[in-house]
């Protein structure tokens, strides 16, 4: 399999997800921004509103706190306090989304385990 038919194989598999889970109703920024704050999730790195305007570039505060409460209106995400500052809002997946990056995760370990992931 050659390097661009795995891209493509990839995109397609993505694409499948995206559309079993919902993913793809949303848009391009919002998919960032979920996967900003699942990627942190994951690492163990809890997600404040602020640090998504701040380390993403995904937009303007204005947008980046619209894209946020459309994902949390639409069921991706909650936002709970933060137990440190009063004042502040942590950001966490729902199991909606985990369900999604877990089917995620699944695909692209089952590529790698086939070889198909491995540097070509």
């Amino acid at each position: 399999m050659t390097r661009n038919d795995l891209i493509f194989r990839i995109h397609r598999l993505i694409r499948v997800i995206e559309a079993n889970t919902e993913l793809d109703a949303l848009n391009l920024s919002a998919r960032e921004i979920l996967k900003f704050i699942g990627e942190r999730n994951a690492e163990g790195v809890q997600t404040r509103s602020s640090d998504v305007i701040l380390k993403t570039g995904l937009g303007t505060p204005p947008t980046i706190y619209q894209r946020l409460s459309e994902l949390e209106q639409a069921g991706w995400i909650k936002s709970v306090p933060d137990p440190q500052d009063g004042r502040a809002k942590l950001l966490v997946l729902t199991p909606r989304a985990e369900k999604a990056f877990q089917k995620m995760s699944k695909e692209l370990s089952r590529l790698s385990d086939k070889g198909e992931l491995a540097a070509g």
